[in-house]
């Protein structure tokens, strides 16, 4: 394998998002889709990455800086135009004996479906609006307590699912010179 970077174990989580994630949250915001993925063995900081404390701005990971970053960007981008609209939700699945469940509806079995319009999407996932880092915090809580965990001897908390939040991000705007209305819709994947 080869890699773009290695950090070491001091890095900051500040660091590794402004490094790993930042340039992928900015392009899930002009429309593209990007994936934020983490891997490894159980008790090897995957989530201590991805999630860190909500609360903490030290120890703060990834998923709650790119919300951030999110909603602090689209201000910015509403400051210089303001015709900018922008709506964001979130679904939270997890897939477990190789079955999609949803995170904020656990009866509803999720299913991968494919249309010629949408493209791949999944079919009954529920998706929650958000409209600021708060509502996000709260809507990860309470999907995450929907979780399969269990204990192993690596890790007492071991999730034994693997989970997916997805971002939803459309905009609609106006064009002045063309006089068009545009929308652009990205998907973030951590």
């Amino acid at each position: 394998f080869s890699y773009d970077r290695i950090f070491q174990e001091n890095a900051t989580q500040k660091e590794i998002f402004s490094i790993a994630a930042k340039n992928v949250v900015e392009s899930v915001l002009s429309g593209y889709n990007g994936t934020i993925f983490a891997y490894g063995q159980t008790g090897s900081g995957k989530t201590y990455t991805m999630v860190g404390e909500f609360d903490d701005p030290a120890i703060k990971g990834i998923i709650p800086r790119s919300f951030d970053y999110i909603f602090n960007r689209i201000k910015q981008i509403q400051k210089e135009d303001p015709t900018s609209k922008y709506t964001i939700n979130i679904a939270f699945i997890q897939i477990y004996l190789e079955m999609i469940q949803d995170l904020f509806e656990p009866s509803n079995q999720v299913k991968i479906r494919e249309d010629p319009d949408k493209g791949v999407f999944l079919d009954c996932c529920t998706w929650k609006k958000v409209k600021n880092t708060d509502d996000c915090e709260e809507a990860f809580k309470k999907g995450e307590k929907n979780r399969v965990t269990e204990c192993t001897r690596m890790n007492a908390q071991s999730s034994r699912s693997h989970a997916l939040l997805i971002a939803r991000i459309e905009r609609n705007f106006s064009d002045e010179e063309s006089n068009e209305h545009i929308m652009t819709q990205g998907h973030l994947y951590l």
